[in-house]
């Protein structure tokens, strides 16, 4: 019995490839033939593996479409999807606005006064991130839609905290990922008065304060969260009129206020590749993939950002009695 791809959650099309491809050993032929087989012959997975080995528009864009569907879960799940960033095209250069335009009131027939705003040229270039996850032969081949989903969800949840990690780094600059918006940024110590702490943050903020959204840890927020805070909890909410975003992948203690028009983000494209041989280290063990019949899909997503000055503010060391651990 097949399964349409077409029921299937999102990023299920791009998942499905990857069992195909991890099953029959990288054979992009076989792939295709596996992917119809078990899908349907006229699943989007069946007609993606086709665009390995023909050159026809359907399987082309079902490739394509695949990609996007996977690499929007990704952005959905991580803060550059769910806080409105600016977006750009990578490797295009782009003009931002050191000083905006203005606008003035004027008397009929009189010149208007001309606002010419200050541009700085320059582009967005995505740099990669990967994610992994191991799994038997035999679950890729008889683990079903729900093995599917699990294989999906890991590789998903990986690669959205490595992005909201890398978005709020308040460590040292990591050259392999894109800029943290906290590296440059006011910083405050913060006290015993989230009061306090807050008003200073706003002080020490030099974004646009009217478009602003906060950024920390669910237990910062639930820290925050009382009488008269009682909007703001564990999955964010509201602060000071502001929306609040929060992920575990935020260092302990941090309120980030972020201006989201001073962000600019570049996508470039989700790939896959498996491995069958070879040894692959965990966190706790060495797997051999040959000796346990096992393949290692491994998910390269290509994402950049650039931070404008003024982009963010933050508070850090904010525990307001509740113990941070990511």
């Amino acid at each position: 019995m097949t399964v349409s791809a077409e029921l299937a959650p999102r990023g299920s099309t791009w998942i499905r490839q990857a069992i195909s491809l991890a099953v029959t050993k990288n054979i992009a032929g076989d792939a295709a033939d596996y992917a119809a087989a078990r899908w349907g012959a006229a699943s989007k997975s069946a007609q993606a593996m086709k665009a390995a080995i023909t050159q026809s528009d359907i399987a082309t864009a079902q490739a394509r479409s695949a990609q996007a569907e996977m690499m929007a879960s990704v952005r959905d799940r991580s803060l550059v999807g769910r806080v409105r960033f600016r977006r750009v095209v990578p490797h295009v250069r782009t003009l931002t606005t050191a000083n905006g335009a203005s606008a003035a009131w004027v008397e009929p027939g009189a010149a208007r006064p001309l606002s010419i705003p200050e541009f700085e040229p320059g582009f967005v270039a995505p740099k990669s991130v990967a994610g992994m996850v191991l799994a038997t032969m035999e679950a890729l081949r008889e683990g079903g839609a729900a093995f599917e989903d699990l294989l999906r969800e890991e590789l998903v949840t990986a690669l959205s905290l490595a992005i909201d990690g890398a978005l709020l780094d308040t460590g040292t600059a990591n050259p392999l990922a894109p800029p943290s918006l906290l590296s440059d940024a006011p910083e405050v110590d913060a006290t015993d008065d989230a009061g306090d702490d807050l008003r200073d943050l706003i002080a020490a903020f030099e974004g646009d304060l009217s478009r602003a959204v906060f950024a920390m840890h669910p237990k910062t927020a639930a820290s925050l969260s009382g009488p008269d805070r009682s909007n703001i909890g564990l999955a964010g909410g509201e602060l000071l009129g502001a929306s609040v975003y929060t992920t575990r992948a935020a260092p302990a203690g941090i309120i980030a206020l972020i201006d989201p028009a001073r962000v600019f983000v570049c996508e470039g494209t989700i790939d896959v590749q498996t491995a069958f041989e070879g040894t692959v280290a965990t966190e706790t063990a060495s797997v051999p993939l040959f000796q346990t019949n096992s393949a290692a899909i491994r998910a390269e997503l290509g994402i950049g950002w650039k931070v404008e000055e003024g982009a963010a503010a933050f508070v850090t060391g904010a525990t307001y009695g509740v113990e941070e651990s990511s």
